[in-house]
């Protein structure tokens, strides 16, 4: 098993570096990311996406390898991921795991995968990802959001018929506009598995990585953070001012409403210490309600 990982992991580093990072649109930069990684040395780094992102793996590489790569930096990561969530209560959550926590110098976002499972109009997507995108800039106009749009059956289905996802395509369109960098891992997973360098069944595994799918993905984004780490830090944070909105009824004021401020209809009841009589499990964190403005 250990020869097999290896051997696994020997394919992902032989990939060349120009290649894979046609798979990375550089619509813009970590600049203020790295100036504070760098210089201020120290750093909020946020990772706000479903299951794939909770999950341990590529999360956890990319926090080793920051620390590893910076260790004068302080650091503190938050693992904002949810399992079965996309981009809709993404925004809605954002103030309370997110912006609450502090100054977010670096965020990385992905819904693409809930976002198709779940059947997200695209309406709805553009709106939640350009509200993500608005509400944690106007918070701090220095922030860098990458953003992230990851493999499913359904995406590489639509790639081999000539189509981009429609998901990969509203998550490329709000980094073009907002200029973020953009990484398409739903194409060049398809591309790596038709051009024989591994499969599906036997090395990816899931739409939730297996080890040497996680790897891939954290190669990917090493990538582009080592490219970035590279470049002359900036003399000081730019401040972006954002453009006008493309949706006007985008969801940056998106927040959670506490349920206690719901109007109680007939035969309802709050009960405080609720839990579930069959037993099941229950998702952590998890809110009730939500509410929006525009």
């Amino acid at each position: 098993m250990k020869y097999l990982l290896l051997l696994a992991f020997s394919i992902l580093a032989a990939f060349p570096a120009s290649a894979q990072n046609s798979y990375i649109e550089h619509y813009g930069n970590l600049g203020n990311a790295f100036y504070q990684i760098k210089v201020k040395q120290e750093a909020n780094v946020v990772f706000l996406g479903g299951s794939i992102t909770n999950m341990k793996g590529w999360r956890d590489k990319v926090c080793e390898y920051l620390s590893t790569t910076y260790p004068a930096t302080h650091f503190n990561f938050i693992n904002a991921g949810i399992p079965s969530l996309g981009s809709l209560p993404h925004a809605f959550r954002l103030n309370k795991d997110v912006i609450s926590k502090g100054r977010v110098d670096l965020l990385f976002v992905e819904s693409a995968v809930n976002d198709k499972v779940n059947g997200t109009p695209p309406q709805t997507q553009q709106r939640a990802l350009e509200g993500i995108v608005r509400h944690t800039l106007t918070e701090n106009p220095a922030a860098n959001i990458v953003m992230m749009a990851f493999v499913d059956p359904d995406k590489m289905k639509d790639y081999r018929s000539g189509k981009v996802p429609a998901e990969v395509q509203l998550h490329n369109d709000i980094a073009k506009y907002y200029h973020l960098p953009f990484m398409n891992l739903a194409k060049e997973v398809t591309d790596r598995i038709d051009k024989g360098e591994f499969t599906w069944e036997g090395d990816f595994k899931d739409l939730h990585p297996s080890p040497f799918g996680q790897e891939l993905y954290f190669t990917s984004i090493q990538r582009l953070l080592a490219l970035e780490g590279s470049k002359l830090v900036p003399a000081k944070l730019v401040k972006v001012k954002l453009p006008p909105p493309v949706d006007p009824f985008n969801y940056a004021h998106a927040d959670y409403y506490d349920i206690h401020n719901a109007i109680n209809k007939k035969g309802f009841s709050i009960d405080e210490s609720w839990q579930p009589a069959d037993s099941v499990g229950t998702r952590a964190r998890l809110c009730a309600c939500a509410h929006a403005g525009v």
